[in-house]
């Protein structure tokens, strides 16, 4: 996480969720592979990505003139999107970039691909990625599954506006949250099967995480500033059925909180005191 603690360095810092023992890692905002072995920190006004292992050990670094790094799964490699030098009409539409890829023990970016984007998502096989995109031409807006490998990709279905795109763990599903369609009906949140294209509409309107599979969501309800805890519901995406209900210790600020990849911890920053809590799921 990226803290600093009265007295202490600021930068990205790792924590025992057991003992609570924190290290420094490095300075600056860096995010770590999903299997923790290693965290890419963007240093542009050197033209590089630093990269470490989770005790702050170099693991070389990368030519990259990199806002975001996001590192896959098994930390092997990165991915960064490069702005063009080409004008954006609307503050309501990305940028238009260039999407890079370098193995870390390498260390040479390959191009992949131009498009307009903010973000990607990698999927667990480590070699595509899902990003809300779209083309340079202002078309074929929607949620694209990119192969990093030769460029090629697939849209998985068409949207003008979707926005927090949440992956699941397994790769299988992906949730997004529709907005501004001219049918009110296809606006909120839907779910999408990646492997069969269905899509299916959940009704809530509360903020999100995917569970640990494809088949279940964590709905927020966020309760007023000054009553009562905040309630996380964990539901069934086909059916909507609750399958948990867990009253967190205390209110979520901000709507800054995560699941863990195995859907056994929820970390959360707290309004009242502005602290990170880790609380188990189970």
């Amino acid at each position: 996480m990226f803290n600093a603690a009265e007295g202490e360095a600021e930068g990205s810092w790792r924590i025992n969720l057991d003992s609570g023992e924190r290290a420094f890692v490095a300075s600056g905002f860096g995010l770590p592979s999903a299997n923790g072995d290693l965290i890419a920190f963007p240093r542009r006004s050197q033209g590089r990505v630093s990269l470490t292992d989770s005790n702050g050990a170099d693991l070389g670094q990368v030519p990259a003139d990199a806002r975001v790094a996001w590192p896959s799964p098994d930390g092997q490699k990165i991915a960064w999107l490069e702005h063009l030098p080409l004008r954006t009409p609307s503050s309501s539409v990305n940028r238009s970039v260039r999407l890079h890829v370098a193995n870390h023990e390498i260390g040479t970016p390959r191009p992949v691909l131009d498009l307009q984007a903010a973000e990607v998502h990698w999927m667990p096989d480590n070699r595509h990625l899902i990003v809300p995109a779209r083309d340079l031409q202002f078309e074929q807006a929607g949620v694209w599954k990119i192969d990093t490998e030769d460029g090629s990709y697939e849209i998985l279905f068409q949207e003008l506006f979707v926005q927090n795109v949440r992956l699941a763990p397994d790769g299988k599903r992906v949730a997004v949250m529709r907005t501004f369609n001219s049918d009110p009906e296809a606006n909120g949140l839907w779910v999408l099967r990646i492997g069969t294209g269905e899509m299916t509409r959940v009704n809530a309107g509360a903020p999100y995480r995917c569970g640990a599979n494809a088949e279940s969501l964590w709905l927020l309800e966020m309760t007023p500033t000054g009553g009562a805890r905040d309630v996380l519901r964990l539901v069934d995406v086909s059916t909507g059925e609750l399958s948990r209900r867990v009253e967190l210790d205390g209110q979520v600020l901000n709507d800054a909180w995560e699941i863990s990849p195995d859907g056994s911890l929820v970390a959360f920053w707290r309004h009242e005191d502005e602290q990170v809590v880790v609380q188990s799921l189970n």
